[in-house]
């Protein structure tokens, strides 16, 4: 039992890494799988339409030209961004192929001896229970939980590449290009043949994906706070201008009768306040006058 569960989980870990691998070189992984189910069926073992697609020779010419076109557009400062924004469409589609291929260890075991059967005559007893408990609900659930995972997984790696190489853009390019196919080269080749190895690459892509969701949510956050304080800036600054908007706004909603009885009431409250300034200008005239005529009196005296 013990057996079973190392196998799976190394098995999973295998596939997830196939997964972010696609994610970092997606046409460079297919080529991998495909020389190597070619060169040692028994340590990846492939379904018939798995075979045909990775490991046949028309298969492996095309994995081995669209590899050579990446990489040469990815040397190129300008032109890596192109194939990188289309890689963005590709990824997903080849991820889940990776996984697909990653699905026929599931079915013969990780390649050790007692999975394949060497000299042990229950070999081939346990790999049909295992193609058997395959095409169980569990079975077929986990599988399909594995290939959205394993997609969102490789497009986590992708955003991190793109990231990685926005830092490196200019003479870096061309270092970090053959770095990344280092990177893929090694862990695809020592996931196929170590399982175990897996778990560990497994981990480290998995690390990779969860800060560049950290760094893509706090990036987020930013966004949204200076959203934010422009928004409260605007509405600051509009303030004055927002309420002569709504001044005009009441205008406009009220009805003719009310508005004409406002401009009549205007209109005699015009005339009212210019006889009332007459009023007192007669009234400060009238003072002076008898003010004029008091200080007259007091002279004569």
């Amino acid at each position: 039992m013990d057996d079973v569960v190392v196998s799976t989980v190394a098995n999973a870990a295998f596939a997830l890494t196939l997964n972010g691998n696609a994610g970092l070189s997606p046409f460079l992984c297919m080529l991998l799988l495909g020389i190597a189910s070619r060169a040692s069926p028994d340590d990846l073992p492939l379904g018939d339409t798995m075979a045909e697609v990775l490991g046949s020779i028309p298969a492996l010419g095309f994995w081995a030209a669209m590899t050579i076109f990446e990489y040469v557009g990815k040397c190129v400062p300008v032109l890596d961004q192109v194939v990188d924004s289309i890689e963005v469409f590709v990824v997903p589609v080849l991820s889940a192929l990776g996984s697909l291929a990653a699905f026929g260890s599931f079915d013969h075991g990780d390649g050790s001896a007692g999975d394949n059967g060497g000299n042990n005559d229950g070999g081939d007893e346990r790999r049909r229970g295992r193609r058997l408990g395959a095409t169980s609900g569990v079975a077929v659930f986990f599988r399909v939980v594995l290939v959205l995972f394993g997609s969102m997984l490789a497009l986590s790696m992708h955003f991190f590449k793109m990231l990685m190489r926005l830092v490196g853009e200019g003479c870096l390019t061309c270092c970090i290009t053959v770095l990344e196919a280092s990177i893929v080269c090694t862990t695809v080749l020592a996931s196929i043949f170590v399982r175990q190895f897996a778990i560990v690459t497994c981990f480290a892509f998995l690390s990779a994906a969860l800060f560049n969701a950290k760094r893509r949510h706090e990036r987020r956050k930013e966004k949204l706070a200076k959203e934010a304080a422009v928004e409260r800036t605007t509405r600051w600054r509009s303030v004055d201008g927002d309420d002569g908007e709504e001044a005009e706004e009441c205008d406009r909603k009220k009805s003719p009768a009310k508005k004409a009885s406002e401009k009549v009431g205007d209109f005699f409250g015009k005339i009212n306040a210019r006889h009332s300034e007459e009023n007192q200008e007669e009234e400060a005239t009238g003072a002076y006058v008898e003010m004029g005529k008091t200080a007259g009196r007091a002279n004569m005296k």
